[in-house]
């Protein structure tokens, strides 16, 4: 072997050492950069995770919302449709109760033409027997008057001797029948009065009935009127209700969007915000 110096021994070591050293610090740098880099990437990776998983929650949302507005819209048409049935058949039975208001006048009408005519009828055999009697009466007195005449001129024959006392006789029989036309005129007057009273009474009553039947009638049309417009009212309350309490729902919906949109921003923000740190 040859002999070493002290000088080649120290140069050795200083080498040795400066290369330790300096393979030291690389090493160490790289697996700062190393350690630093696998941070970053698992920052990145738990970052890229968070958003996807907020995607998919606001996705998520946006379906059951979906699913909520369908199912509201199919509410709301059942609804509709509800209340256009219910609008029908009101629309029938004012029809059908109309209809049957008709025939009630109908039939009333037929009866009211139905009375009068018997009226008619009546007054008219009335008048009839009337003119009978009035016609017999008469004949009664042509009758009597042709056998007046006839006796009267037996008797101007046979008594001519016995004018003057005819003549008186004649004067008190021509009071008597002019007594007895007066009492037949006036009990004409009498039963003219009559058959005119009651032919007035008869038309009262009958204008009774006809103004006690139209107020019947006016009153149950207002009746039913008034029910209808009660019903119609608590409809539109109804209807009214349900509309404030989906557009309260709706503000609800959207001011939930709106802030989950503002917390993902805010949690976007304060993710950005720590990545630059």
């Amino acid at each position: 072997m040859t002999p070493v110096s002290t000088a080649d021994t120290f140069t050795e070591a200083t080498i040795e050492n400066t290369v330790k050293e300096f393979v030291d610090k690389q090493i160490k740098t790289a697996i700062e950069e190393y350690v630093t880099a696998n941070e970053l990437r698992l920052k990145e990776l738990s970052l890229i995770e968070r958003i996807i998983r907020v995607e998919e929650e606001l996705k998520y949302l946006r379906e059951s919302q979906h699913v909520q507005f369908v199912a509201l819209q199919r509410e709301l048409v059942t609804r509709f449709e509800a209340s256009e049935k219910r609008f029908e058949a009101l629309q029938r039975e004012l029809v059908t109760r109309f209809e049957a208001t008709d025939k009630r006048f109908e039939a009333l009408q037929r009866e009211m033409v139905t009375r009068f005519e018997a009226t008619d009828k009546r007054f008219e055999a009335l008048q009839r027997e009337m003119v009978t009697r009035f016609e017999a009466s008469e004949k009664r007195f042509e009758a009597l008057q042709r056998e007046m005449v006839a006796r009267f001129e037996a008797t101007d024959k046979r008594f001519e001797a016995l004018q003057l006392e005819m003549v008186t006789r004649f004067e008190a029989t021509d009071k008597r029948f002019e007594a007895l036309q007066l009492e037949t005129n006036i009990q004409i007057d009498i039963l003219k009065k009559e058959t005119n009273g009651r032919f007035d009474a008869l038309q009262k009553e009958t204008n009774a009935r006809i103004d006690a039947l139209q107020k019947e009638t006016n009153a149950r049309i207002d009746a039913l009127q008034k029910e209808t417009n009660v019903r119609f009212d608590a409809l539109q309350k109804e209807m009214n209700v349900r509309f404030d309490a989906i557009e309260k729902r709706f503000n609800f919906m959207q001011w939930f969007m709106v802030m989950g949109f503002t917390v993902v921003s805010v949690l976007i923000t304060l993710f950005g915000i720590y990545t630059k740190q």
